[in-house]
């Protein structure tokens, strides 16, 4: 029991010795990962940067690439840390910019960026004589390009005299950016004279831009049905007819030049202000319509809300103008002499003496109402009479004033609040009422509340107005100047005071407006000054060359890549959780933060599809044959037990074996569905990145439908309830693509994109058919699906497989497809949902029939058939050459990696035309560049 003891502890000291020892020669772990970016010092005081290629553990000794290019090795006491270089001896020059080059000798050359190597910092340039030629950045210095273009129309300033002449640029001398110029006068005078002489002479709006201009103006009158009606359009005309008489009546008595102004006013610039109130109303109820739809709420329901807030303010207007009016009723003074009337009263004039009286009323008369004097005592029963209406004037203008403040101010209120605000989901309680946080909102909300504060006031005063005009003062009471000074409540009396108060209230109450619709007209203001198509190719452009700084990656990345593409993508869970009638726009997903930006590299994307297509087939494949074994094998053993039976042998034995090959049959079938699950684990090892979010490109849903109408895809809803019933169906799904929703749209009337989105939209659009042919499909199809060309080409790419060899069909024939459950699944990506009138025996069938076995040359011949119809006629002759093509241009994109798939290549000919036709690509152009994303009715 003790050596048991003995050996038992000399043991556990042994270990413990071992685990020490241990403990002691362990060395630190590895302190600067493989591939970081470090400092090194070295002893003469030098710092050298670069980046950790190996460790040695032993010798805990680093290699390094030097910036110099060079591999080096230094002790880790000698490195110190250095965070990734952001912007810091970045590229200086753009591949493509214009730049100059001074040589030793003195000599300069110019030329443009063709490459740039990053380690050692040399540029190579494509000079003017045509040669390349390698330079240090020391000996580059930037030079702008040339401003203004061949042809262009210039002022040419002269120097000293200042001198000024129009004139066409003719030509331009890169070296020395010296202009010539044909000047205008006298004809045929040429000048030599540099950029800083000259000024853009060039119309500031081009033809194409007011075309546009004209088509935007255009559009804004486009009859809506669900808001003008005949009987309305004819209720609306009977209304401003009678505003048009009564003021024709009301102010036929007035002076004639008054008159005359007051009709021309109302000719020329009266059309104008009634069409524009006619608009505003008309996208306020159109929006107020679109909204409450969208959140399932009856329309007449917000109508019979706004009726009842209508009807308290209006009753509480009528009201208080009865009791305004009652008071004015006895100091009764036309509206033509109030401001006489009131200038007067400001004379210092008693109404006792007589004669300074008629002094100063035919000073103030004179030239400015001749009828009055026409008139004893200017129409009034007594002189009394008058003066006393002279004395009350400033109360009558200032009582006019605060009614007409008050019930403004009430209306506004009503119109900006209940409708613009809430009543169109500005203010939101599902994004916290964020809008009403912005910046412009809150410059509307301090100039509401000192608006409120306004009309407050001239509640009040007219509260105290209205008994001093009820019981006015008699004339004899006013023998001495100054009295009705006393009479006056509170301030702000008199033509001038009354003028600015007046005009002061009409002023906040527009800026109100504008700033309550500040977002809109921004938008507004950029979609007209975003340019023209050229413009939008030139930004398109700039994007694919421009480079910004990954942090992901620590490099820095072109802002748009042909061959990685980025998109926007919605959650699947706000997809799911999401209680509208219909998803939201892009812009709406964007200013909340919705949508995930995501890039997506082609090469992967297609290779992952194609990878999940084959491992699918061979599951149906194994599936199919270990059915039919088991099927063989029941067949084989019902003849055995039948065999048996007829020998008389027990029949329970046959059962029991029955049950054995039962169990064989699934044991067997269960290696045939654990060799299928390892390759799918084995088959696709890439994944797809952005913003850190790590996915493959089965997580995506694309969605395929048609849009119901112009600017609304889903008008009842049910598309968005098709996808909720995929998405819980498919909970593997993470991210779901809908082109109103992952697409920046026109949303209304107006384009209100910029330019920046504009181009951003194109190149989505360019390379969005690659999504189709890759990731999965939902086809929400009704009974005019199949009748558009935008969609049967969706349809077309969901039912193919994109290959080494080219695009394949999903299926063999269309009895493979799977009619079984409550939708038809085509493939190993493509779901068909019945909508509205569509059925699954009937219009499904047909689109399968129609589209799932096609060749590209024989959808081709579909698609260009006059029954195939599409919003843009230019999106059906551009994409149709594609279409051939597309086969070649998969095949390409599986060699180089999709690098030149975006790029123009060399037309080829078009089927049945003269006319050549641009190179296929995989993706669809925008022919237009302002049109909606499938926006094909």
């Amino acid at each position: 029991m003790g050596s048991l003891t003995n050996d038992l502890y000399s043991t556990v000291e042994n270990e413990v010795e071992a685990c020490a020892r241990a403990q002691i020669d362990r060395k630190p772990a590895q302190k600067f990962a493989i591939g970081s970016r470090v400092c090194v010092k070295r002893s003469n005081g030098d710092k050298s940067f670069g980046y950790v290629k190996e460790y040695n553990e032993k010798t805990r000794v680093y290699k390094l690439e030097l910036a110099t290019g060079t591999l080096e090795k230094f002790d880790e006491a000698a490195i110190e840390k250095k965070p990734a270089q952001r912007f810091a001896n970045a590229q200086k020059f753009a591949k493509g910019s214009r730049v100059c080059v001074k040589r030793s000798n003195g000599d300069k050359s110019f030329g443009y960026v063709k490459e740039y190597n990053e380690k050692t910092r040399v540029y190579e340039l494509e000079l003017a004589t045509g040669t390349l030629d390698k330079f240090d950045e020391a000996a580059i210095e930037k030079k702008p390009a040339q401003r203004f273009a061949n042809g262009s129309r210039v002022l040419f300033v002269e120097r000293g005299s200042e001198d000024k002449s129009f004139g066409y640029v003719k030509e331009y001398n890169e070296e020395t950016q010296v202009y010539k110029v044909e000047l205008d006068i006298p004809t045929g005078t040429f000048k030599q004279c540099g950029e800083d002489s000259m000024r853009d002479a060039s119309p500031v709006i081009s033809r194409e831009r007011l075309v546009r201009l004209w088509k935007y103006f255009l559009s804004l009158w486009k009859w809506d049905q669900r808001i003008w009606t005949w009987p309305k359009a004819f209720e609306a005309a009977l209304f401003w007819g009678c505003v048009y008489g009564y003021v024709v009546l009301y102010q036929s008595n007035a002076a004639p030049n008054y008159l005359l102004g007051a009709l021309i006013f109302w000719v020329v610039l009266g059309p104008p202000v009634i069409a524009l109130i006619l608009y505003t109303v008309t996208n306020i109820v159109r929006s107020i319509i679109d909204y409450q739809d969208n959140q399932n709420a009856e329309y007449h329901t917000f109508v019979n809300l706004q009726a009842a807030r209508l009807s308290i303010l209006t009753i509480f207007g009528a009201f208080l103008t009865v009791y305004a009016l009652s008071a004015m009723s006895r100091v009764v003074i036309p509206y033509n002499l109030v401001v006489p009337f009131v200038e007067l009263a400001y004379r210092d004039i008693t109404c006792t003496d007589r004669d300074a009286f008629w002094t100063a009323f035919n000073a103030s008369f004179k030239s400015f109402n001749a009828s009055c004097h026409a008139l004893p005592n200017c129409g009034y029963a007594s002189f009394e009479s008058l003066c006393q209406a002279v004395q009350y004037a400033p109360m009558v203008q200032a009582e006019s004033v605060d009614i007409f403040k008050v019930l403004l101010f009430n209306c506004v209120a009503w119109v900006l609040g209940s409708l613009l605000v809430f009543g169109t989901g500005r203010a939101s309680l599902k994004n916290g009422y964020a809008q009403l946080l912005s910046k412009h909102m809150l410059v509307a909300m301090v100039l509401g509340l000192g608006q409120s504060m306004s009309a407050f006031y001239s509640l009040m005063r007219l509260s105290l107005l209205v008994p001093k005009l009820g019981l006015p003062r008699p004339a004899a009471y006013f023998d001495k100047t100054g009295l009705m000074s006393l009479e006056l409540p509170l301030y702000c009396y008199g033509n001038t005071c009354t003028y600015y108060d007046f005009g002061g209230t009409i002023i906040v109450h527009v800026l109100i407006v504008v700033a309550f619709n500040f977002d809109f007209l921004k938008k507004y203001a950029s979609a007209i000054g975003a340019g023209d198509q050229a413009a939008i190719k030139k930004l398109k452009e700039k994007m694919r060359k421009e480079k910004i700084w990954n942090e992901e990656i620590q490099k820095y990345e072109c802002k748009w890549s042909d061959e990685a593409p980025y998109f926007y993508f919605i959650p699947a869970t706000f997809v799911k959780e999401c209680d509208d009638k219909r998803l939201p726009p892009m812009q709406v997903l964007d200013d909340d933060e919705i949508l995930e930006k995501i890039q997506i590299r082609l090469v992967d994307a297609f290779e992952q599809a194609e990878k999940e297509a084959r491992m699918a087939k061979e599951k149906v494949a194994a599936e199919k044959a270990a059915a039919e074994k088991v099927a063989a094998e029941k067949v084989a053993a019902e003849k055995v037990a039948v065999e048996k039976a007829v020998k008389g042998i027990d029949i329970g034995k046959g059962i029991d074996e029955s049950t054995q090959s039962d169990e064989k049959e699934a044991a067997e079938k269960a290696p045939a569905e654990v060799a299928v699950a390892k390759k799918e684990n084995q088959g696709i090892n890439k994944a797809l990145t952005g913003r850190g979010i790590t996915f493959k490109i089965k997580d995506i849903l694309v969605v395929s439908h048609r849009w119901e109408e112009n600017g609304r895809p889903d008008v009842n809803g049910a598309q968005l309830q098709a996808i909720k019933e995929y998405l819980k169906e498919h909970p593997e799904i993470k991210w779901v693509w809908f082109d109103y929703s992952s697409m920046p749209q026109k949303i209304g009337r107006i384009d209100t994109r910029s330019k920046e989105e504009r181009a951003e939209f194109q190149l989505m659009l360019e390379c969005i058919t690659n999504l189709y042919l890759t990731a999965q499909v939902l086809i929400l199809l009704d009974g005019s699906y199949a009748s558009r060309f935008w969609t049967l080409t969706e349809a077309w790419c969901s039912m193919q497989t994109a290959t080494k060899d080219g695009l394949r069909n999903s299926i063999s024939s269309t009895v493979d497809a799977d009619f079984k459950g409550s939708d038809v699944q085509v493939g190993s990506r493509c779901t068909i949902k019945c909508i509205h009138n569509a059925a699954k025996g009937t219009t499904s069938k047909g689109l399968v029939d129609l589209v799932a076995t096609q060749t590209p040359k024989a959808m081709h011949g579909i698609l260009e058939k006059p029954d195939v119809n599409v919003t843009n006629a230019k999106d059906k002759e551009t994409m149709l050459p594609k279409i051939l093509e597309i086969d070649k241009d998969v095949i390409q994109g599986f060699k180089n990696g999709f690098k030149k798939l975006q790029s123009n290549q060399n037309p080829s000919p078009q089927p049945n035309s003269g006319k050549p036709a641009k190179k296929a690509q995989v993706a669809p152009a925008d022919s237009t560049g302002d049109v909606t994303a499938f926006n094909d009715q």
